[in-house]
C-alpha cells in the first residue's frame, strides 16, 4: 500500500499545484498526500477516500477524486 501511495503522490502533487494549493515543500517526492486538499473554494481533491454509492462495490476507495464545489459534481 505504501508503494501505491508513493506512486500517486506525483499526480496528486501536480493536481494540487494546478488548483492553487500551497505546499511547504517544493518537490513531489517529499509530498505526502493529505486525505482532503481544498483550493480557494472551487475544487476539493480527495485522496484514498471511500465513496458512498447506491450499490455494494467491493473496491470503492479510488486513489484520487476531484470535486468541483461550484457545480457540486465530481470531475
Amino acid at each position: 500500500m505504501k508503494r501505491n501511495d508513493k506512486a500517486c503522490s506525483l499526480p496528486h502533487f501536480n493536481m494540487c499545484k494546478e488548483i492553487g494549493v500551497e505546499f511547504s515543500n517544493e518537490h513531489w517526492h517529499d509530498h505526502i498526500p493529505k486525505p482532503v486538499e481544498k483550493s480557494q473554494g472551487k475544487y476539493t481533491i480527495l485522496s484514498n477516500q471511500q465513496v458512498q454509492t447506491d450499490r455494494n462495490i467491493p473496491n470503492n476507495k479510488p486513489d484520487i477524486i476531484i470535486r468541483d464545489n461550484v457545480k457540486g459534481a465530481l470531475c
